[in-house]
């Protein structure tokens, strides 16, 4: 008697514990290229939102987040954001050069996903330098007082 279909398939491989930890790796990284763009966004909702509490623009000087009732609920989450992108920056730059660093074999992949990584990490970062509505200065400002 011949064996069956599903005797005669391999069994699908396992993932290694190195396997394991570069995936993680990678998430991690991924996690870090998005955290500047992430807490860019979070500042321009927050300001979107002072912005249909107050019924005008924000001005900088003028309306401190801080005393705009209904934005107390912004204030950690901001601060913790805003404490996360030196760590962000330290981790991307960290992976990128491991990246690049990989055997010959995965290079183009390493280099495609560290290059798309690093330019969300730049456009966020890009985001919150220009501040094109001013959120940014407006965040700080009340931030600083």
């Amino acid at each position: 008697m011949e064996p069956g279909p599903a005797a005669a398939e391999p069994a699908p491989p396992r993932r290694t514990s190195a396997t394991r930890w570069a995936v993680l790796v990678e998430l991690g990284a991924w996690l870090a290229a998005m955290w500047p763009l992430t807490f860019a966004l979070a500042l321009h909702a927050q300001w979107l939102h002072a912005w249909s509490l107050i019924g005008h623009r924000p001005r900088t000087t003028l309306d401190d987040p801080n005393s705009i009732v209904g934005l107390r609920g912004w204030a950690l989450p901001a601060e913790i954001g805003l404490a996360g992108v030196p760590l962000a920056t330290l981790v991307v730059a960290a992976v990128a050069l491991a990246r690049v660093a990989t055997p010959r074999l995965q290079r183009p992949r390493a280099l495609r996903h560290t290059g798309t990584a690093v330019l969300v990490f730049v456009s966020g970062l890009l985001l919150l330098w220009t501040d094109p509505l001013h959120a940014v200065s407006w965040w700080l400002a009340g931030w600083m007082d």
